[in-house]
């Protein structure tokens, strides 16, 4: 794990023991500072989550062991300044909510049993959860409230075979699914944006080709969102840069 200045440079390292899985990225904080989840796993026994939050200075704020859960794959920050985490196992999602200093205030177990595995909270305060059940070969959507309460489901699918890999919501409570979608013969990637009920308002296809996706997706002050990705086609991978405007 490194963090970087704004030129690239390297400004400090550290290195997690090796059996420890990271899911996600880093999440910065309001305050400035960054969690990390882990978790360990070996087989015949449950995995155990750690969380951690760090400054700036690669200095600990505080760790948390967070017992025999489901694996975290996933976390957010919530309206009110706590933590979601989106832990899943072998047909079983569990929502826990930490408090912002990472005791555990609730888990929840979802009547979903797979395909999820991120999170993001709308400017209401409810959870979206979203993913990619491989089951049926479609972009998976569960909403909550701000408690976990289950709200409704959604699935969507571009061609035959559709995948999501980045979830963003809106100031207007819509969200954003970013991922890739393809046929037995042509590979694209696939943005679609829905309202707070689930219901579809616009979908896109970009960079016809092969093993296309989405490697990042950043929202500026203007309204405007920058995708960047990659795909390929029979002999060479390229990288793509576009704007949208949500």
């Amino acid at each position: 794990m490194h963090l970087l200045d704004e030129e690239g440079n390297i400004v400090w390292s550290r290195h997690l023991p090796v059996e420890r899985k990271i899911y996600q990225p880093v999440l910065l904080t309001s305050d400035k500072n960054y969690l990390v989840l882990t978790n360990y796993e070996q087989p015949g026994v449950k995995p155990v989550n750690y969380l951690m939050k760090i400054d700036r200075n690669d200095a600990d704020i505080w760790q948390k062991l967070l017992g025999q859960n489901l694996p975290g794959h996933h976390l957010a920050i919530a309206s009110d300044g706590g933590i979601f985490m989106l832990g899943k196992g072998i047909n079983q999602i569990q929502l826990t909510k930490m408090y912002n200093n990472g005791e555990v205030q609730w888990q929840k177990n979802l009547p979903v049993q797979h395909g999820l595995s991120l999170i993001a909270v709308a400017p209401d305060g409810n959870c979206i959860l979203a993913g990619t059940d491989e089951l049926v070969n479609k972009a998976l959507v569960v909403k909550t409230d701000a408690d976990g309460n289950f709200l409704w489901q959604q699935y969507y699918s571009g061609w035959d075979f559709t995948s999501v890999g980045i979830l963003r919501v809106t100031p207007e409570n819509h969200f954003l699914l970013y991922g890739s979608t393809r046929t037995y013969y042509e590979d694209r990637t696939w943005l679609l944006k829905a309202d707070a009920e689930g219901n579809e308002l616009r979908e896109d296809f970009y960079t016809p080709g092969f093993i296309a996706a989405f490697r990042d997706v950043q929202r500026g002050a203007d309204g405007f969102t920058w995708h960047t990705g990659t795909f390929h086609n029979w002999s060479n991978s390229f990288c793509f840069i576009s704007k949208w405007k949500d």
